[in-house]
């Protein structure tokens, strides 16, 4: 995801340091680490387990702790409540 439009995601949906966030289609963890460093907290879904160890990876390297990856289907539902923003980055 281009810098351009994370940042355009950030500023639209009022992200900040108070900002309980979820990803869904974590992929390289990309879009989780950036937000990791401006939201409270960040939960990441992904159903594909080779994105979700390079994601893994990604966010040790970094040292994030505030960053949680779930295997499980979005589509599902999320057990997290009262967050601030969803974030959807799907290939539908």
């Amino acid at each position: 995801m281009p810098l351009k439009d994370i940042g355009a995601i950030i500023t639209e949906a009022g992200i900040n340091k108070k900002s309980k966030v979820i990803d869904a289609g974590t992929g390289s963890g990309a879009l989780s680490c950036f937000l990791a460093g401006i939201a409270k907290e960040v939960v990441t879904y992904d159903i594909r387990e080779d994105f979700i160890e390079v994601a893994k990876k990604n966010i040790q390297f970094l040292g994030l702790k505030n960053v949680k990856i779930k295997n499980q289907d979005i589509y599902n539902g999320i057990e997290e409540k009262n967050v601030d923003a969803v974030i959807l980055d799907l290939p539908e």
